[in-house]
């Protein structure tokens, strides 16, 4: 077999470097070949492309999972990190704690997914730009946030902006706070359910829900 054949089995399946010759298995083209295949495959190679960072850069941004192969020194790496949660904000778990907090990487990963904010330093959950990305991203991610920035109307509003229904995780202050209210229930109607007893029968609230529940009955009808 010639090293162009190997590059063209590989290229269509990554996962058939397995049985390649050694020769192959130890050539970095065909190993980036198969990895830009099948992320996976990175689980093939010998612990010399595990620490490779152009072999590792390919396999992650075919498939997150393959940071499982990853080596230690690389999972150390901002630019690994950041190729990683590029692809899928959980990712964020699998990085180096010392990365979990660095506010780019943190950035990148609980914009795309809000809830990965549940994997981020205690010191980044009380930063505000990190908060209100995460937040807005997805609202129930208010969870994880801050007691500090938890009582930050900013903060607050773009939860609910972002998921009504998060309103059951604010205080009672914002639950009875009207811009906090009609923000939320103009999302989603339903979250009316978690509305202080004083706006529960306010008049713009209740419109506001309602309206919100026609639009998402008119839409689920199309």
């Amino acid at each position: 077999m010639t090293k162009k054949e190997a590059m063209e089995i590989v290229t269509q399946d990554g996962s058939a470097l397995e049985q390649m010759p050694d020769e192959f298995k130890a050539d970095k083209d065909v190993v980036l070949a198969a990895v830009s295949a099948n992320g996976i495959s990175l689980g093939l190679v010998s612990e010399i492309f595990r620490n490779d960072k152009d072999v590792v850069l390919a396999a992650i941004s075919e498939n997150y999972l393959s940071i499982e192969y990853v080596s230690e020194t690389l999972r150390n790496d901002k630019d690994v990190a950041l190729t990683l949660v590029s692809s899928n904000g959980y990712s964020l778990e699998f990085v180096s704690e010392t990365l979990r907090n660095d506010k780019d990487v943190v950035l990148d990963a609980v914009s795309k997914q809000g809830l990965s904010l549940r994997f981020v330093s205690e010191t980044l959950r009380n930063d505000k730009d990190v908060v209100l990305a995460a937040v807005s991203s997805n609202g129930y991610s208010l969870e994880f946030v801050s007691e500090t920035l938890r009582n930050d109307k900013d903060v607050v509003l773009a939860a609910v902006s972002s998921n009504g229904r998060s309103l059951e995780l604010v205080s009672e202050t914002f639950r009875n706070d009207k811009d906090v209210v009609l923000a939320a229930v103009s999302e989603n109607g339903d979250s009316l359910v978690s509305v202080s007893e004083a706006l529960r029968d306010d008049k713009d609230v209740v419109l506001a829900a309602a309206s919100s529940c026609m639009y998402r009955e008119k839409n689920e009808l199309l």
